[in-house]
């Protein structure tokens, strides 16, 4: 069972000449059966990715901004239906914030679509903010064992197959 101690939170600046305010997302880690079989599911596109990332350089900072990397790998190896299913699964976890302001609420898709419409970028942000609260230590993991190098090679990085 997680416990409120569990929650991560994160707040995605805002883009003032675009009037987006900022937005805060408020995350608790996944059960871990449903954790670990969400785990396994994303492990099938991850590991393509890990290899593309690999063969970029990406995989050696592991620090901010690799997760914002990853997730634009991710993306490039992911069908749609893949990362509506994710997404579908982390809401559940989240709360949202539009601004400072304002209180957190549960989010849904409706809640989703209004507080990250024209905000793509951010989507993905948020997205892989959610994999870092589920599954830090297996990203710390690869960093630390060299996972990805061992085992992933570049030309192993094609887009996987839809799961």
């Amino acid at each position: 069972m997680t416990t409120k101690n569990d929650t991560k939170v994160k707040t995605f600046p805002g883009h003032e000449g675009k009037d987006q305010p900022e937005i805060t997302a408020r995350v608790q880690p996944l059960g871990a059966k449903k954790g670990r079989r969400l785990l396994v599911k994303l492990s099938r596109i991850i590991a393509p990715a890990l290899g593309a990332m690999v063969g970029s350089g990406a995989v050696v900072d592991l620090g901010a901004a690799r997760l914002e990397r990853m997730a634009t790998l991710l993306s490039s190896h992911m069908h749609e239906d893949d990362v509506d299913d994710l997404l579908a699964q982390m809401l559940p976890q989240t709360h949202l914030k539009k601004n400072a302001e304002s209180d957190f609420v549960q989010a849904t898709e409706a809640i989703f679509d209004i507080v990250f419409v024209n905000r793509y970028m951010d989507q993905f942000k948020f997205l892989a903010f959610c994999l870092e609260v589920n599954y830090s230590d297996f990203l710390d993991e690869i960093k630390a064992s060299g996972a990805a190098a061992a085992f992933l090679k570049p030309e192993e990085a094609s887009p996987s197959p839809r799961v």
